[in-house]
């Protein structure tokens, strides 16, 4: 029994906490399955207070994309293709265009913005590091940073 019970499918279905209270507050007597000893500690509700928590970054990404049609919907254009440790491109919907920034290096990078992108009065909607602003025709890239810029055209 005790092979059965560890090889079993329900080790997977172990519960995220959502609430540092005991038992989640779904039920006052124990759960079948056991919750984590952590569970006070570590929940989806301080996860939602810690910024720097990768599922935090995931929210943000995700409410950005919902927000802007613009990034699902608008024409792709590749941009700065010959570096092979930048994945640059814009999208384009209407009156809206968006500038995709992502170091996929170790390295940190300047990317040159080419000139027919307009970086003049531009927003950013994201970036995973904390970053000092760059000028508008040079933007550094540390390793494995992501932006997003609204462009105003």
């Amino acid at each position: 029994m005790k092979i059965i019970q560890y090889r079993s499918r329900n080790i997977g279905k172990t519960s995220s906490e959502d609430y540092c209270s005991q038992n989640m507050d779904l039920s006052i007597k124990n759960p079948w399955i056991s919750i984590n000893p952590n569970y006070k500690t570590i929940n989806t509700d301080k996860a939602k207070d810690n910024a720097d928590l990768m599922s935090k970054a995931y929210q943000d990404i995700i409410k950005i994309r919902k927000e802007n049609p613009v990034l699902i919907y608008g024409k792709l254009k590749m941009i700065n293709i010959e570096n092979k440790n930048i994945f640059a491109y814009t999208r384009t919907l209407a009156d809206k265009k968006m500038l995709v920034l992502l170091n996929i290096s170790e390295e940190k990078i300047i990317f040159n913005v080419p000139d027919e992108i307009n970086m003049k009065d531009s927003i950013k909607l994201l970036c995973n590091l904390e970053i000092e602003e760059n000028d508008n025709s040079k933007i550094t890239l540390n390793p494995y940073e992501a932006r997003i810029y609204e462009l105003n055209n």
